[in-house]
């Protein structure tokens, strides 16, 4: 059952990318921080592309899904290919970075409703559980603050919403 729309953003990658051979688990991210008076609607699958391609020099985005402030959601990455944003795990996952900085801020209303419905239809596509073993913080898989505290600690209940309209 689909429970969210995605904006389809068609970027160009600098190298081509490789196809994920399999999808164990999702990796969900933040921006973190920025400047001090950035403007996080500025933040959006384009500009992520290029900051990736520009400061790290990736092939592009890194992630698969970007949830902007005002809930909607982007494609970074096609979804088939392997990522850029969980080092020694992209092979395995997709990752979903929400723009803003979860340090102690929590994420807007529609950010929360956007991620819980692109997780429980990822979950549906991938025929996986909405459990700590498939729905992860970065934190859990490498040595980073992401994706904040204040929404790591709403991933309990991000699982059990999903589990809830997904219906068990």
């Amino acid at each position: 059952m689909k429970r969210v729309s995605v904006v389809e953003t068609n970027l160009t990658f600098t190298q081509p990318l490789q196809p994920r051979q399999a999808t164990r688990f999702f990796v969900v991210h933040h921006f973190g921080e920025l400047p001090a008076g950035f403007d996080l609607d500025k933040i959006d699958a384009r500009w992520t592309h290029e900051m990736h391609i520009r400061d790290r020099g990736w092939a592009g985005g890194g992630y698969h899904y970007l949830i902007k402030t005002n809930g909607i959601i982007e494609r970074v990455r096609p979804r088939q290919t392997i990522g850029s944003q969980c080092k020694g795990h992209n092979s395995e996952s997709m990752g979903i970075c929400v723009v803003g900085d979860f340090t102690a801020a929590l994420p807007t209303a529609e950010q929360l409703t956007s991620l819980q419905g692109l997780l429980a239809d990822l979950c549906d596509v991938y025929g996986l559980p909405a459990t700590i073993d498939t729905i992860r913080g970065h934190r859990d898989l490498v040595d980073t603050a992401c994706p904040g505290d204040a929404l790591y600690a709403l991933l309990p209940d991000i699982r059990e919403h999903i589990r809830g309209i997904r219906g068990y």
